[in-house]
């Protein structure tokens, strides 16, 4: 987390914030929950947001704001196909817990009350877990359908939902073909970001040792 100290220190600075050392060290620590590219980011918007004393509250406002959890009609979208049991798909925890609710309702057809349930519970709970400070988590909800399957891993993967590990274990045979066809959605891109760099070179590190 050096970088992170660093950018806090800058950000500390510019917002005339003065901390003792053991201070620093614990607002750095509070952050660790966070993946470190997402701490930069909101450090960096504190930079130019704030303009009062920097306080853990601005950056983890900051934070949550950017913590990936899709607003409540795109994450009904996203969670439709998933009431068929036949598909998979990659859901987080707050809309498993939405469809919780709203299954029932769509069971009798009534598509419109099962939208809105799902709503009321999403938004509930994605306050929740902002609240609690609780990142982003995606889980697989697997469907017995092999077909498509695929598709939607290598899509995971790339939006860095999963690992390839997590793709590669849910995958019919787990062949080679497999492995190359998840790595795909690593490919070298001009001007990639470097976590994605980092989250493809582990990739190829992995392929390296199934194949040793």
């Amino acid at each position: 987390m050096s970088q992170v100290l660093r950018a806090l220190a800058v950000a500390c600075e510019m917002t005339q914030t003065t901390l003792s050392k053991e201070a620093l060290m614990g607002f750095v620590a509070e952050l660790q929950a966070w993946p470190e590219a997402r701490v930069l980011r909101a450090i960096e918007r504190c930079r130019r947001e704030v303009k009062h004393r920097l306080t853990l509250a601005d950056v983890i406002e900051r934070l949550n704001q950017d913590d990936g959890r899709p607003g409540a009609e795109e994450a009904w979208a996203r969670c439709l196909p998933a009431f068929d049991e036949a598909e998979t798909a990659v859901l987080s925890a707050e809309m498993l817990e939405a469809m919780h609710a709203a299954r029932p309702l769509l069971a009798e057809r009534d598509k419109v009350a099962a939208r809105m349930a799902f709503k009321e519970v999403y938004e509930k709970a994605v306050l929740e877990a902002r609240a609690k400070n609780r990142p982003l988590h995606w889980e697989i909800s697997l469907g017995f359908a092999k077909a498509g399957r695929e598709m939607v891993l290598r899509r995971a993967v790339e939006a860095q939902e999963l690992t390839f590990e997590q793709a590669r274990a849910y995958l019919p045979g787990k062949d080679e073909k497999s492995n190359v066809g998840l790595l795909e959605a690593f490919q070298e891109n001009p001007g990639e970001p470097e976590d994605k760099r980092r989250a493809r070179e582990a990739i190829r590190n992995l392929i390296a040792g199934l194949k040793a």
